[in-house]
């Protein structure tokens, strides 16, 4: 989880310049909520992300928590010059960590050689010409009751036929990618 925002406390009395001296209750209760979250900021390369010209602080940050951490090789949070806002706009750069790359899927000929092979992955196309066929029946069978327990079963028959279509698609999508 990663979430940029403008929290309206500071963490510290560093995070402050100008006018009156920050609450102290308000530091306090900004740290307990981030120990209490178990999130934790992103660095940046600039002190303060809000000012009036009179008072500048760091409203707003960048607050990670561990599994995103755990999920970049690196990252940094720049702070962007501002236009017309009294806010400088954050941008987090991040590095996706290669550790997480997902391996890929690998056929293995001796499962063709399975007894069971049939049985569990099925043929898909014999399973699309059976669905055709079973929507229709269904069809029929609303024709002759016309009730809401034959529609029912005509929706079911032809959620199955669109189910083994998109297995179908995903087949020829994977096929055609050599």
């Amino acid at each position: 989880m990663a979430n940029k925002g403008d929290f309206n406390a500071i963490l510290n009395r560093d995070e402050r310049i100008g006018d009156n001296s920050p609450n102290s209750r308000s530091m306090e209760d900004f740290n307990s909520m981030l120990m209490a979250c178990g999130v934790e900021k992103v660095n940046c390369d600039c002190q303060y992300t809000w000012s009036n010209v009179r008072m500048w602080e760091k409203l707003d940050r960048i607050l990670v928590n561990y599994q995103w951490i755990s999920a970049f090789d690196g990252f940094k949070a720049e702070v962007l010059n501002r236009d017309t806002s009294d806010h400088f706009p954050i941008l987090l750069k991040c590095s996706p960590s290669n550790s997480k790359k997902m391996s890929s899927f690998r056929f293995q000929s001796m499962w063709c050689q399975h007894e069971n092979l049939l049985e569990v992955f099925g043929n898909i196309f014999d399973g699309i010409r059976k669905a055709e066929n079973e929507a229709l029946d269904k069809e029929k069978l609303y024709d002759a009751l016309q009730n809401s327990e034959a529609i029912e079963e005509v929706h079911k028959a032809y959620a199955n036929l669109n189910r083994l279509l998109s297995q179908e698609e995903d087949y020829w999508r994977q096929k055609s990618r050599g």
